[in-house]
């Protein structure tokens, strides 16, 4: 049974968080990448992040998606904007510890995330859980 992220990017308004939108950002199921955001299916990937459990202070509309998956969802976490942009980098650099190349370069969504979240700066998060 495979595993697939649920990502939502959050935005800073008013000094209250707010989803970007109520879907979820569809990205690719990608052992490696999810190793590298919070050491899933791949826990022994070298620069990556813990799970750090939903923010305190998340969204609604992210709360309340989270709850829906409730047993189902796990290794909750989010990232900073600055802390996903080298999560892209510790991505390459994981593949080349095994390779004298990166085995493959981030996909298309996963650029397309770090894009977002780099035009909402500091005032930018991604917020996101697994399901099996």
């Amino acid at each position: 049974m495979g595993c697939d992220i649920h990502a939502y990017v959050e935005f800073k308004s008013f000094d209250r968080w707010q989803a970007w939108t109520d879907k979820s950002v569809w990205l690719d199921r990608d052992y490696w990448m999810f190793g590298t955001l919070a050491q899933v299916r791949n826990d022994a990937m070298p620069h990556s992040y813990e799970p750090k459990g939903l923010p305190p202070d998340v969204s609604r509309v992210v709360k309340e998606e989270s709850e829906i998956w409730d047993e189902d969802g796990h290794s909750h976490s989010w990232l900073s904007t600055n802390e996903y942009l080298l999560a892209m980098t510790h991505f390459i650099m994981n593949q080349m510890s095994v390779a004298a190349r990166p085995i493959h370069q981030p996909s298309t969504k996963y650029r397309a995330l770090a894009s977002a979240l780099a035009a909402f700066g500091d005032d930018g998060r991604v917020v996101f859980w697994f399901d099996n």
